[in-house]
């Protein structure tokens, strides 16, 4: 699961910032209150995430964020210059949802690690998670490269190579929960 999920997430992650910068024509300030929202509330939701853990276990929590975390991505298809509203949404629900995402699959690593060797076992995790992540990553690149010249007029809105990618990623996370429930 948390290989896939590597793969799913990596395809689109280094074009988030990209996309703000170049097609919704955003300034590094306002990126960044993005971020601090976000974090902000990841701070003050890891309590409740850890008490949910808890009650309902790793697995009911990781199934509960990824049907939100996979919505995600397709909020950018309606962001544009004059609607970053969608952004917004984004910095919210992944304050919440990443941060009960994070804490209950590193329990469900933490608590899958033979007790001897514990140490080797999560840099192994973590060592394969981050290679697969930078292949995703080179992958997502790659297409965006080849669709350079993409572009597609719906409505008000033009989608571009980078919204490829992030429909890539919100599609692969849903399917993402095929591999959960086996967990």
């Amino acid at each position: 699961f948390f290989i896939y999920w590597s793969f799913v997430t990596g395809i689109s992650a280094p074009f988030w910032t990209p996309h703000m910068l170049k097609n919704l024509h955003l300034d590094f300030y306002l990126i960044s209150l993005f971020s601090i929202l976000a974090g902000v509330i990841s701070l003050f939701m890891q309590p409740l995430w850890g008490k949910a853990i808890d009650r309902y276990g790793n697995k009911p929590v990781l199934i509960f964020n990824v049907c939100f975390i996979f919505l995600i991505p397709f909020l950018w298809l309606f962001a544009t210059p004059q609607n970053i509203f969608p952004l917004w949404i984004d910095a919210i629900m992944g304050g919440i949802f990443w941060s009960g995402f994070t804490l209950a699959s590193f329990n469900v690593v933490l608590s899958l690690s033979p007790q001897q060797g514990r140490v080797y076992y999560l840099a192994a995790v973590a060592a394969i998670n981050g290679l697969v992540l930078f292949l995703a990553s080179a992958l997502g690149g790659v297409i965006a490269q080849h669709l350079s010249d993409f572009s597609f007029v719906f409505k008000a809105q033009t989608l571009v190579n980078f919204h490829v990618l992030f429909v890539i990623s919100g599609v692969g996370r849903i399917f993402g929960l095929l591999f959960l429930k086996k967990l």
